[in-house]
């Protein structure tokens, strides 16, 4: 059996209409073009209905970026914050993450100081640890980090 499509068995080009007694007939081309306009119409109509839905979400997440500097996340509590600090600061370094050392907020945003195992010892007196200082928006979103200093774990701290 011919798989072809009726309009290509033929070789015209048309699309075929199927009459009570199985035969196919070719449709006007009058009927062609409005087909083809029809379609052309829908997907002009799709493209600008999708390209209007990316230009409202991109003004939608610009939105919260301009007005993140004046207002605070109110779900963003200093435990959650810590913890998506060390994440951050984790997949950036490559680093263990071993205690957060302090946290406090500004105009600024958020500043977050990390300890991080640099490198492990036996004895784990002897681990090399990095202190890290990271800002991090309202959102929790890292914008910086710096390491201010390594240490031995068992060294005492030192009075600045």
């Amino acid at each position: 059996m011919n798989t072809a499509e009726p309009s290509q068995q033929a070789g015209k080009p048309g699309r075929a209409h199927s009459t009570k007694t199985g035969e196919q007939q070719r449709a006007p081309q009058g009927e062609q073009n409005a087909d083809i306009s029809e379609l052309a119409d829908r997907a002009r109509n799709k493209l600008e209905r999708s390209t209007s839905k990316l230009l409202n979400k991109t003004e939608l997440a610009e939105e919260p970026r301009s007005r993140s500097a004046k207002t605070t996340n109110p779900r963003m509590n200093m435990p959650v914050l810590a913890e998506q600090a060390k994440n951050q600061l984790a997949q950036l370094t490559g680093l263990k993450p071993v205690t957060v050392i302090g946290a406090i907020r500004d105009e600024k945003g958020w500043h977050v100081v990390v300890d991080m195992l640099e490198m492990s010892r036996i004895p784990t007196s002897t681990d090399i640890l990095g202190e890290y200082q990271m800002l991090l928006d309202d959102d929790g979103n890292l914008l910086s980090f710096e390491r201010k200093r390594t240490y031995l774990r068992g060294q005492p701290m030192e009075e600045q």
